[in-house]
C-alpha cells in the first residue's frame, strides 16, 4: 500500500495502490512525477512517509481529509484481490474508502484508474467500485489521451462543458406546426435519397411546405402595431431554424446545387404575402421583409462557415426574377441579391419610439437575439452582413450607381462587428488562392483588380454614428495582398 498527498495551494490528490508487481510501483511513481510537472503538488509516500509514522493513520487521514480533492485508486489484479479480501494495507484502505463511497453515493472524490485487465479484457476493479466511471490506463498506446482526461478531472476542466442557462425563448407559444418540415429534413439527413429525382422531390416538397407555412402566419388584416410585428417575427424563428437545418443537410449531398438556394429565395419573395385586392403599405408585410433579410444573411453565413466560396459567388451574382409589387398580377423584373435587404421602418421608428430605445438599428439588435448555435452566432451574422455590403461594392459596382443608398446592400449590423482584422489574411498568398472563387476569379492578379473596387465610402453610416462601415480596403492595401506565403 502507498499514498500521495499534495500542497494546499494546488489540486490535492491521494493515490491508493498495491505494492505488488514492480511495474505498478514504477508506473505510479512516473504518474506522480508527471502530475507534479503539470502543477499538481504531489507528495509521495516514498518521498515523505518517514520512519516512525503510523501507516494506517497516514492512509486514513489522506482518504478522509476534506482538503483532499480526489482519491485516485490504481486498479490492477493485486489491488482487486486485496481489496475484496480485505488483505493488508489495501484491505485497511478499502474499509475506509468503501464506507465513504457507500455513505456518499453522489460524491466524485474517488476516481478509479484502470492499470490492468483480465484475459477477457474486463478491468480489475474492487467490488465496491464496479459501478464507478473510470479512467483507462491499461492501454499504453493511449496513455496521453487518458492522462489528459485525468488532468481535466483534477482541474475540473472537462472537454464538454455544460452551457450557460439562456433566456426563455419568445416563440415557445407559437402555433406554427413545422413537423412536416422536420420530417423532410430527417429524410434527407438519413440518406433516403438514392436518386437525384427523389432528392429533388423532397427538396421541392420542403420549399412548397415552407411557403405554405409562411403564408399561414400572415396578419388577417392590414391593421397591426409595432409590438405585434415583433411578436410575429418571433413566431417565425422556429421555421427559419428548420430552413437552416435543411440548408446544412443539402450542402452535404452529392446532388447539391445552388438552384435550391436561389429557387428558395425567389419563391419566398414571389409567393409569400401576395395581395389579391385592397390597399397596402410597405409595412404591411414587414415581418416577411425581416424574414427574407435574416434568412439570406444566414444562408451566406452558413456557406462561408463550410468554405463554400464558389457557391457564395454564384448566389450573389445570380439574377433573381422578383415581383415588382405585392399584388397578385405583378410582373417579375430582374434583380440582384441586394433586393433582399429592405429597410424595416416600423421596427426602426415606431417600435423604438414606443419602447424608448436608442439603437442605431432595432432591426440589427433583434437579429443579434436570434442566434442559432453553434454556427450562427451574433458575430457571424454581423460579419456576414458587412461582407455582403463589401462584396456588393464589387459585384454591383456598375449597376448600383443609379440606385439610392437603400437600393444597395446596406450593412445594417456593422456596428456589431468586433473584429478589426476581417481581411488581414489577404496578405497570405495561400489564403488568396483559397478564396479566388469567392470573387469569381482565377488568378491573384484578377483578385487584386476585383478588390480594387472595394473602396471605403464615408457615407455608408448611420446618422449620428462615429464610424462608417469599413470596406475591404479599410483593412489592407492592394500592395499588401499576397505578399506572404
Amino acid at each position: 500500500m502507498g499514498g500521495i498527498i499534495v500542497n494546499t495551494e494546488y489540486p490535492k490528490v491521494f493515490i491508493s495502490y498495491a505494492w505488488s508487481r514492480q511495474k505498478t510501483q514504477d508506473d505510479v511513481l512516473e504518474l506522480a512525477q508527471r502530475l507534479r510537472y503539470d502543477g499538481i503538488d504531489v507528495v509521495l509516500d516514498k518521498w515523505d512517509f518517514k520512519e516512525g509514522h503510523d501507516k494506517y493513520a497516514f492512509m486514513e487521514r489522506c482518504v478522509t481529509d476534506e482538503n483532499i480533492n480526489r482519491v485516485l485508486i490504481i486498479c490492477d489484479k493485486a489491488y482487486q484481490e486485496r481489496a475484496d479480501g480485505r488483505q493488508g494495507g489495501v484491505g485497511d484502505e478499502t474499509v475506509v474508502i468503501s464506507s465513504e463511497v457507500y455513505g456518499h453515493m453522489q460524491q466524485t472524490k474517488f476516481v478509479p484508474l484502470i492499470f490492468e485487465r483480465d484475459e477477457t479484457n474486463n478491468p480489475f476493479m474492487p467490488a465496491y467500485l464496479k459501478s464507478r466511471k473510470y479512467v483507462d490506463f491499461s492501454d499504453e498506446t493511449n496513455f496521453e489521451k487518458s492522462y489528459e482526461e485525468l488532468l481535466r478531472i483534477l482541474y475540473n476542466m472537462p472537454v464538454n462543458k455544460k452551457p450557460k442557462l439562456g433566456k426563455k425563448t419568445t416563440w415557445l407559444q407559437d402555433d406554427i406546426n413545422h413537423n412536416e418540415l422536420n420530417i423532410l429534413v430527417k429524410s434527407l439527413k438519413n440518406g433516403a435519397t438514392e436518386s437525384l429525382k427523389k432528392y429533388q422531390s423532397i427538396c421541392t416538397r420542403f420549399i412548397d411546405t415552407f411557403i405554405n407555412l409562411l403564408n399561414d402566419v400572415r396578419f388577417k388584416n392590414d391593421q397591426f402595431n409595432a409590438e405585434e410585428l415583433v411578436k410575429k417575427i418571433s413566431s417565425l424563428k422556429p421555421i427559419r431554424d428548420v430552413y437552416f437545418d435543411f440548408l446544412e443537410v443539402i450542402l452535404e449531398s452529392e446532388f447539391f446545387s445552388i438552384h435550391f438556394i436561389t429557387n428558395f429565395f425567389e419563391k419566398i419573395y414571389n409567393e409569400v404575402g401576395i395581395i389579391e385586392k385592397g390597399s397596402y403599405t410597405q409595412s404591411t408585410f414587414e415581418y416577411y421583409d425581416f424574414f427574407r433579410w435574416e434568412s439570406f444573411i444566414g444562408t451566406i453565413a452558413i456557406l462561408l462557415h463550410y468554405e463554400k466560396y464558389e457557391e457564395v459567388y454564384k448566389v450573389l451574382n445570380h439574377t433573381y426574377f422578383l415581383r415588382e409589387n405585392s399584388f397578385i398580377n405583378s410582373r417579375s423584373i430582374p434583380c440582384k441579391f441586394s433586393k433582399f435587404r429592405v429597410p424595416c421602418h416600423t421596427l426602426e421608428f415606431d417600435y423604438q419610439k414606443i419602447n424608448q430605445t436608442r439603437y442605431f438599428s432595432y432591426t440589427a439588435q433583434l437579429l443579434t437575439e436570434r442566434e442559432k448555435m453553434p454556427v450562427l452566432t451574433k458575430q457571424l451574422f454581423a460579419e456576414t452582413d458587412l461582407l455582403l455590403y463589401q462584396l456588393s461594392t464589387i459585384f454591383l459596382c456598375d449597376e448600383s450607381k443609379s440606385l439610392p443608398i437603400f437600393g444597395k446592400w446596406f450593412p445594417t449590423m456593422y456596428p456589431y462587428v468586433k473584429r478589426k482584422d476581417l481581411w488581414i489574411k489577404l496578405q497570405s498568398k495561400s489564403f488568396c488562392e483559397k478564396i479566388l472563387s469567392l470573387f469569381g476569379v482565377k488568378t491573384i492578379t484578377e483578385l487584386k483588380l476585383s478588390i480594387s473596387k472595394a473602396i471605403y465610402d464615408n457615407s455608408i453610416r448611420y446618422s449620428g454614428a462615429w464610424e462608417s462601415a469599413p470596406n475591404i480596403l479599410s483593412y489592407i492595401s492592394i500592395e499588401q495582398i499576397a505578399t506572404l506565403n
